[in-house]
């Protein structure tokens, strides 16, 4: 795997290799990126870019979104630097099928340019 010769030329004792650790980064990322742009669009919710952070502007609003969205119980504590960076990485793309790109190849075609 490139990502991997990449990764143990450049770093290497970090002992890091694509799987498990790049790829269980980018889910988790993808992950906290999904359920922070259901949160930017729902109302009496939002994100701030300047500082990453959330807003919850009514109460009631992140109790049902939590009721949805389970694991987002930390996004109204946490930053989240990265989310600008994810709109460009993750953008829309729910694609699935034959020529789907995962994670993993998204990171391998941008390190070949």
């Amino acid at each position: 795997m490139e990502l991997e010769h990449y990764l143990r030329e450049r770093h290497p004792e970090s002992g890091l290799k694509g799987e498990p650790h790049v790829n269980s980064k980018l889910k988790f990322w993808k992950r906290s990126y999904a359920s922070l742009s259901l949160l930017k669009g729902r109302s009496g919710l939002g994100f701030q870019y300047s500082d990453g952070t959330t807003i919850i502007d009514d109460p009631k609003e992140w109790d049902k979104f939590l009721k949805n969205e389970p694991g987002a119980s930390n996004m109204n504590t946490k930053k989240w630097p990265l989310f600008a960076d994810w709109e460009e990485i993750f953008g829309k793309d729910r694609a699935t099928g034959e020529h789907a790109e995962g994670p993993l190849d998204a990171v391998e075609d941008i390190l070949k340019s």
